[in-house]
Order: C-alpha cells, then sequence, then structure tokens
C-alpha cells in the first residue's frame, strides 16, 4: 500500500498545478445529476470514446484494489434506448469492475448530448495523472473532427500551438503500433518518426519489425537506420518533382504533406529537408518517370539492347512489355556485360598541394601528364564508339532509364575503356612525402604496362580503321569485284548470322557450333567458311522465319518465305485449302445471315 499512497500523493501534487480543462457548456452539463447504483450489464461502452487501450497489468492491479474496497468515485452515463446506459465517463473503472467481478456500479445518470459527451470524454482524458502522449493525440483528433483548428485547440487545451502539432503527428500511427506505443514499447521521439511515415510504409515496418512486441525483450534496434528505408531525399529524385501530372491522381510533391518540406507550419524543425516519407508514392513516381523515359528512347533511333539492374517489379515488367519495340531487344543483365563510360577531365585543382604554412604547390608535371593520358583516352573512347565493340543500351532500373553505351561479351565495368589502380600523381606524391611503398610502385609499373598494352590495341584499331577506308574505296570499283571469294561466302554467312534475334541466336549456336571450337575471330571465320549446304540453309530459313514481318502476307519478307516454303517441299497447297474451307463455310454463314437481314428489312419497308 505504500506505493499506492506514493502515488496518490504524486497525483495530488499533479492535479494542484494543472490547469483544469472546463467545457464551455459546463452549466448545461452539470444541471441534471441523478446519481443511481446500476447493473453493470446495464451499462454499454461509448463509440465516442476514442481511448481504446488500456493496459492490461494496470487494469488487473486496479481490479484488486476495487474488489477490496469498492468502486468509490461513480462513473457518469447517460440514458439510451429499451432501459439501458451509455457509459459516457470511467471506462477504466466499469472494466476493473468488471474483471474484479463486481455486479452494480454507482453512476451519475445525465442527460447529454454527443457533443457534451465528447467534451466530458476529452476532459476526463487530459485531467488525468501524466496522460499518455497518443491519448493526447485522440483527444485533439477528435476536435480537429469536429471542425476546430490549431488555434482553437490550443486555446481549449491550454497548450502550446506546437504542442498541438506534434500530437497531431503522432495521430497518424496505424492502429498496431499505437497498441506498442500505449504499451511504452516505444518513446515518443521514435512514434514521432515512425507516425510521418505513409500508411502502407507504418505496416510493411511492423510485419518487418514489430510482430513480437509483446515479448518482455521487445526492441526496435537501430531505428533511425530502418527508418531511411523509407526516407526519400526529394533534392535527388529522378523525376520532377514540381510535375502535377506525372501520376494524375498524385499531385506534385511541393504540395504533398509526406514532403517534410512542405510542413515548415507544422514541424518547422522537418523543414530544412525535403524528405519523402511515403515510399509507395515515391516508387509509383519514379516507375511513372522510368515509363516515359522508356518512351521517349524508342521515340527516336532504336538501340541495341535493353539492360537491366535486377529483377524489375510486376509494374514496370508492365510498361516495359507495353512497348514493343522494347520486347523486340536482346536483353542483359548489367553486371554481365562492360559500361563504357567517357573519361573525366582532370580537375586542377586535384593537382594542387597545400602543405602547411606554405603557399599552395601546383603539381605542372603530374597535371601534364594526366592532361595526356586522358587525351588518349578520350580518342580511344572516340574510336571505341565508332566501333563495333561498342553498342548502345537502355539501362532499365526501379528508378531511372537511360541510354549507355556497352558491350555484351565482357564482364567488368569501367569508368573509361581502361581502368588504373593508382594515379602517376599518387606515386608522385607518395616519393615527395617519402610515404612510397614498393606496392605502390609495382602498381605504377603495372599502370605503364596496361598504358602499353591499350597502345598496342590502338595500333591494331588504326590499322584496321586505315584498312576499311581503303577497302570501301577499293570495291566501288567494278573490276575489283568479279568473283566470289572464299571470305566473301563467309562474311555472306557471318551478315546471315548476325541479323538473327536474341533467341534464334542461341538455337543456331547450339546447332552449327556445339562441340566445335569458334571462341576466337579466326576460328569463326573457319567455321562459317565450311558450313555445308545443309547447314547454310537452316541457317538461311532461321534468319527469315524469326523476323516478324515475314508473318503478315502483304511484306516482302512474307514472299520470300512463301517462296521458300515451296521451294523446300511444304505442302503450302494443302494449308491454303484448309484456309479456303474455313473461309467458304465462314462466307455461307454470312451469306445466309445477310439474307435473312435482307428478308427483315423487306417486311420493315411500307408496302407500296
Amino acid at each position: 500500500m505504500n506505493t499506492t499512497t506514493s502515488k496518490a500523493k504524486t497525483a495530488k501534487r499533479q492535479i494542484k498545478t494543472t490547469k483544469p480543462i472546463t467545457p464551455k457548456n459546463a452549466e448545461k452539463i452539470t444541471g441534471e445529476n441523478n446519481y443511481q447504483n446500476l447493473l453493470l450489464t446495464d451499462i454499454d461502452l461509448s463509440p465516442l470514446n476514442y481511448r481504446k487501450y488500456f493496459d492490461p497489468q494496470a487494469m488487473e492491479d486496479f481490479a484488486r484494489e476495487l474488489a477490496q474496497h469498492g468502486v468509490i468515485s461513480p462513473v457518469t452515463v447517460r440514458p439510451s434506448a429499451k432501459g439501458r446506459y451509455e457509459l459516457v465517463a470511467g471506462e477504466r473503472r466499469w472494466r476493473a469492475a468488471s474483471l474484479a467481478g463486481l455486479a452494480v456500479l454507482p453512476a451519475m445518470v445525465r442527460q447529454l448530448t454527443d457533443e457534451q459527451v465528447r467534451e466530458i470524454q476529452l476532459a476526463e482524458n487530459l485531467q488525468r495523472e501524466d496522460p499518455h502522449p497518443f491519448h493526447e493525440a485522440q483527444a485533439i483528433a477528435s476536435l480537429q473532427a469536429a471542425g476546430k483548428n490549431v488555434d482553437e485547440i490550443a486555446a481549449r487545451l491550454g497548450k502550446s500551438k506546437k504542442f498541438v502539432y506534434s500530437r497531431i503527428k503522432l495521430s497518424g500511427l496505424i492502429v498496431v503500433i499505437q497498441d506498442i506505443f500505449l504499451a511504452d514499447k516505444l518513446t515518443i521521439q521514435q512514434a514521432f518518426e515512425i507516425a510521418a511515415l505513409s500508411e502502407a510504409s507504418q505496416y510493411e515496418l511492423y510485419e518487418s519489425y514489430c510482430t513480437e512486441w509483446q515479448e518482455d525483450d521487445f526492441a526496435i534496434n537501430n531505428l533511425n537506420y530502418i527508418l531511411n528505408r523509407y526516407k526519400y531525399d526529394l533534392t535527388r529524385a529522378p523525376f520532377d518533382t514540381d510535375d502535377q501530372n506525372l501520376i494524375a491522381d498524385r499531385g506534385a510533391c511541393t504540395s504533398c504533406p509526406f514532403n517534410s518540406a512542405t510542413l515548415q507550419s507544422l514541424f518547422p524543425e522537418m523543414a530544412a529537408k525535403a524528405i519523402c516519407t511515403n515510399k509507395g508514392c515515391y516508387s509509383s513516381k519514379c516507375q511513372a518517370q522510368t515509363g516515359n523515359m522508356l518512351r521517349e528512347a524508342v521515340s527516336g533511333e532504336l538501340p541495341d539492347a535493353l539492360l537491366y539492374t535486377g529483377n524489375l517489379s510486376a509494374e514496370l515488367s508492365q510498361i516495359v512489355e507495353s512497348i514493343p519495340e522494347l520486347m523486340e531487344l536482346p536483353r542483359y543483365s548489367y553486371h554481365d556485360v562492360t559500361i563504357f563510360k567517357a573519361p573525366v577531365l582532370p580537375d586542377r585543382e586535384e593537382y594542387t598541394d597545400t602543405w602547411e604554412e606554405e603557399e599552395p604547390e601546383f603539381d605542372e608535371d603530374g597535371f601534364n601528364q594526366a592532361m595526356a593520358e586522358y587525351h588518349e583516352e578520350m580518342e580511344e573512347y572516340a574510336n571505341l564508339v565508332k566501333s563495333d565493340k561498342a553498342k548502345y543500351a537502355i539501362l532499365v532500373g526501379e528508378t531511372q532509364a537511360r541510354i549507355v553505351l556497352f558491350n555484351p561479351e565482357k564482364q567488368t565495368h569501367t569508368n573509361s575503356p581502361s581502368t588504373a589502380k593508382v594515379t602517376a600523381k599518387e606515386v608522385q606524391q607518395a616519393i615527395k612525402a617519402g610515404t612510397v611503398t614498393p606496392e605502390l610502385l609495382q602498381q605504377e609499373i603495372d599502370r605503364i604496362n596496361d598504358r602499353e598494352r591499350r597502345a598496342k590495341e590502338r595500333d591494331r584499331e588504326k590499322i584496321q580503321l586505315a584498312l576499311h577506308e581503303q577497302f570501301a574505296e577499293y570495291v566501288k570499283e567494278p573490276e575489283h569485284n568479279k568473283a566470289l571469294t572464299v571470305a566473301d561466302i563467309a562474311a555472306m554467312r557471318l551478315v546471315i548470322y548476325l541479323s538473327l534475334d536474341y533467341s534464334t541466336i542461341n538455337a543456331a549456336n547450339r546447332m552449327l557450333f556445339e562441340d566445335k571450337s569458334a571462341d576466337t575471330n579466326e576460328s569463326f571465320f573457319e567455321r562459317l567458311a565450311l558450313l555445308t549446304e545443309q547447314e547454310v540453309s537452316y541457317l538461311v530459313r532461321m534468319a527469315v522465319t524469326s523476323k516478324s514481318e515475314s508473318k503478315y502476307p502483304q511484306n516482302i519478307m512474307a514472299h520470300f518465305l512463301y517462296r521458300m516454303a515451296e521451294d523446300a517441299g511444304l505442302d503450302v497447297p494443302a494449308i491454303e485449302k484448309a484456309q479456303g474451307d474455313t473461309a467458304a463455310d465462314r462466307q455461307d454463314k454470312i451469306s445466309l445471315r445477310i439474307k435473312d437481314l435482307e428478308k427483315k428489312i423487306s417486311k420493315l419497308q411500307p408496302k407500296e
């Protein structure tokens, strides 16, 4: 009992210093008092009471106290239909009395309107000793629902507007997380952070981290890290945050309540950054933007392939599938190809060293060497763009769609056609500072050797470019093209092979190159040059049948397929006869239907 006495003294002290909340229509509420002892079974809970959670352990303790001493303070009720009563104030006493097995409850019976009931419940809940912050949030939410603005609520409660705003924020918690907060398994700051998330994100967070909240040792570890999964910096959004029409029913981010920058009047501390806390909406806008970029990308010259960065969502996959041009492209994983990026121009500031108490020193030799390497790599990159090594692809991810340069045959990523683990500047600085190591010098040797290897590749590329230019001029003269050579025949077969689509080329590889060496350009040339007539026939026919144009009779490709099928021995007349029989049956049915309709027309026409 010492604990109970201590609590009572604390409550008494707090009541003396707490500003009472007096309903504005108190004189009407207190005018009709009728004290009665009512059966608990005749009292129904009020649907107007916003307080739904009562701590189970506290209720059990209260019930034991009531079983020993009885209910001292009467509850407040109002008459309802069929001789029953609706509980207005004192739900905690009613629940504890039920647990204690009491049959009768002292009650003050009053005639009250719904508005008066809300006023009494508000006053009772907020005048309790140390009311829970979420009960305060529920009270303020009920006042908002009744049409009160923030200034009116602050004046009504005797609180600051900042307090009201903070409780408005708390009222955004979903029900399952409300229970966790009311059970004091979350701090008020944690509840604030979670309440800022969209409803869908809160449910996702609950399912991932909070389903075992009733365990005694429950805690959400690293909550700030977890919450970052549901927050997005709108300054880096891949879409225009001012666009009101990106998704028709969502509007612009600049006026969205889930954008922290729009909450300056509510929560000034959050307004410094534009952070989106509505994961679903953000993802939808990213996908919509990606869809727009995809459609724009195929509006001009079609790229060579489609690259994807991972498993696309169902929504984004549907967007891709809705664009016929994309469905025709071969697909590659971003992680299985080489991505080429243009070299970055060296920054002079990076070659300016600032030593303590000395003027900045510019490393002119290092910068000049870096510029020389940059120009070499730019030349290499320009040649790469012109060559057959690099192809253009649309890179598709959940938040992006852009054109990139890639090589489908390799499996490394690079910022330029070459990669270097160490720069000449780093080596020079280490030598100057006396911190150079054998490993660093070996990396510099490797870098120099790599540069020479790339130089030799450029030599071969220059030879090939010169050869290409001269041969293109050579073949323009008719006397230079009198007969097919072995290489010409192999090249014809290569052109046919390269015309195959992604799925067909795999089938051709299995048919033509299985268990046969074709892993180098030379071996591939030899294999194509030695194809049998049967293999060449297969290659040509696969090339024609793989073209979608060959399915449509008006297209020239379809005519060639028709003639090839005839010459190959396919029973074309049988196919035509089968379809002709179907057409004849259809025509007979149409004729009968038309005759029937003409008879009906004749009957409906006035007789002369």
